[in-house]
């Protein structure tokens, strides 16, 4: 029995083997099966790098955002806890939102006061991508942006000045 079985694996391999030698359109398979892994790796590349670059995009509006919040906190403190105005002390606040920046050293950043309430930050986080850089595509450069813009919210205590 052990015997046959042999005898009829050898013939299915060498009939299988005669027809792929018969066969004009064998080295088709193997150009498809290239093309096809280097679509499969140039989208995968796609999806990867994408994906770092937004996540690039995100971390330089984080920042962006952090160091705008911690520009806003810089009120002229005598005249806030008195309520009598939540006024933004320019130099204080553009000092904080640059401090904030120095603690995020791969993120570069600019603080522009924009008006006596108002700080514009933008920030730049430069991108490798890590599957496409293989074929050539460089680093990228993306930007992150916030408007700080102080506002009062209630006011105060009644009867208090």
């Amino acid at each position: 029995m052990t015997h046959k079985l042999i005898a009829t694996l050898k013939h299915a391999a060498t009939a299988t083997n005669t027809w792929i030698r018969t066969t004009k359109t064998s080295g088709a398979y193997v150009l498809w099966w290239v093309l096809g892994m280097f679509t499969l790796a140039m989208m995968l590349g796609l999806v990867v790098d994408g994906g770092g670059k937004i996540h690039a995009r995100q971390q330089a509006n984080l920042v962006a955002e952090e160091a705008a919040r911690s520009a806003g906190q810089q009120v002229i403190r005598p005249l806030g806890m008195r309520g009598i105005s939540a006024t933004v002390d320019p130099l204080l606040a553009q000092a904080a939102a640059q401090k904030y920046l120095a603690m995020h050293p791969d993120v570069k950043g600019v603080v522009v006061p924009t008006g006596p309430t108002t700080l514009l930050v933008t920030t730049t986080v430069t991108y490798d991508p890590k599957i496409l850089g293989m074929i050539g595509v460089g680093s990228q450069t993306v930007t992150g942006r916030a408007v700080i813009t102080l506002n009062r919210t209630n006011n105060g205590v009644a009867g208090q000045p």
